[in-house]
């Protein structure tokens, strides 16, 4: 994980065309919102109601075409970006990486 404020944990387990999510983030600011990250496409998004600190949930996301997975959370901050982001959980299968390569500015 690396942040700059909210501390976040995140467990990603394979299950089939799904991928069983937990994310747990607390932090000194409002939470929001809680992002899972796939390939670089959000493909789910939790967001807290009110000025949550603390927070935690579960979500099964369709795996797709995905390769990795990880989870980010951002805080409400006036006046400075405040969030962490997830080291990513890497998914079993044969995958075409280019479009990471793409999102890196590779070839």
């Amino acid at each position: 994980m690396v942040t700059d404020g909210p501390i976040l944990f995140f467990e990603a387990t394979p299950a089939g065309a799904k991928v069983n999510v937990a994310v747990e983030a607390h932090a000194r600011e409002p939470i929001d919102p809680i992002e899972i990250v796939a390939n670089g496409e959000v493909v789910h998004r939790f967001t807290p109601e009110g000025n949550v600190k603390d927070f935690e949930a579960k979500a099964a996301v369709d795996r797709g075409n995905h390769s990795w997975i990880a989870a980010r959370c951002s805080l409400k901050h006036d006046g400075a970006i405040r969030f962490a982001h997830s080291s990513p959980v890497y998914l079993a299968g044969k995958w075409d990486a280019s479009a990471d390569a793409l999102l890196r500015g590779m070839d």
